[in-house]
C-alpha cells in the first residue's frame, strides 16, 4: 500500500519561516553582487554579477566555482547585493502600512484601547507557542466586546 493513510509522510505536524538578518546574510553569502550586467561584451557570464559561478552554474555545462559541482549536483549559493539605503521588504508591505495606519504620528503610540492592546498581545503570545485555537477564541473576545477591527488586523499580521 504505497499511498495509504497511515504512511507517515503525509502528515505535516507544522512549517515555520524565518527571515536571516542582515549579519547572517553576509555570513552565509559567498559573492557580493557589484556588478549589474549579467554578460560580458563577448557573451560570457559577468564577474560579480547574479550569474557569477560562484552561485551555482545556470547552466548544465558549466560546473560551479564554490562547490567544484556541477548543475546536477550543486545546491546553488547565497549571495548579497549591498544597498546604499534601508529598504522595505515587500513580503511586509501590507503589514507594516496597516501597523503605520493604526499608529499615531506624532507620538507613535498604537491607536486602540489599553485592553485591546493586552488581548493583542496575547494573541501573538498563543501565536509563539502554536495554540492557534486559543488565537482565534481571542478574536471571538475581541469582537464580543466590540472590537473586531483589532481582530481582524491581528489576523491579518
Amino acid at each position: 500500500m504505497l499511498f495509504s493513510k497511515e504512511v507517515p509522510w503525509r502528515h505535516l505536524k507544522g512549517l515555520s519561516f524565518g527571515m536571516y538578518s542582515a549579519e547572517e546574510i553576509r555570513k552565509l553569502s559567498v559573492k557580493t553582487i557589484t556588478n549589474f550586467r549579467f554578460l560580458d561584451a563577448v557573451g560570457n557570464v559577468a564577474p560579480n554579477s547574479l550569474y557569477d559561478l560562484a552561485l551555482g552554474p545556470a547552466d548544465n555545462k558549466e560546473v560551479c566555482s564554490t562547490c567544484c559541482q556541477d548543475f546536477n549536483n550543486c545546491p546553488g549559493h547565497m549571495g548579497h547585493v549591498e544597498l546604499p539605503l534601508p529598504v522595505y521588504n515587500p513580503l511586509f508591505f501590507d503589514k507594516l502600512y496597516l501597523l503605520i495606519r493604526g499608529s499615531c504620528l506624532s507620538c507613535n503610540m498604537l491607536l486602540c484601547p489599553r485592553a485591546a492592546m493586552h488581548l493583542l498581545l496575547s494573541q501573538l503570545r498563543l501565536l509563539d507557542h502554536g495554540n492557534m485555537q486559543e488565537v482565534y477564541q481571542a478574536e471571538q473576545v475581541l469582537s464580543q466586546v466590540g472590537l473586531k477591527h483589532l481582530g481582524n488586523l491581528v489576523m491579518e499580521i
